[in-house]
């Protein structure tokens, strides 16, 4: 039987567009493609995995605005997390997270 986890890992990576095509395509590029990406994924892999659906998602979110954005400027300044949801990502992992800047 094979372990998928033996060919994962989990990532911490910080953004500088805010745009979730950045990392898709990245990380696809240097051949470490996101789990159930249907688009820039490997198809075997998500079967292996049984995702239909990305395994991407954000920790954490800070909205710094430096222009007007209409009906968004209620966000400016603010942040939400998920660190319970990703603090147990990390327990259930085998490996430390990488980070990338």
């Amino acid at each position: 039987a094979t372990n998928p986890s033996k060919n994962a890992a989990l990532l911490a990576i910080h953004l500088e567009t805010g745009r979730t095509h950045q990392i898709r395509a990245h990380l696809a590029h240097i051949g470490h493609p996101i789990i159930g990406d249907s688009k820039y994924g490997i198809n075997q892999v998500n079967k292996t995995w049984k995702q239909s659906h990305q395994l991407l998602m954000s920790q954490r979110i800070v909205f710094s605005f430096t222009s007007d954005a209409g009906v968004l400027n209620y966000l400016n300044h603010k942040s939400f997390s998920l660190t319970t949801h990703y603090d147990k990502l990390l327990q259930n992992s085998n490996t430390s997270p990488k980070t990338s800047r």
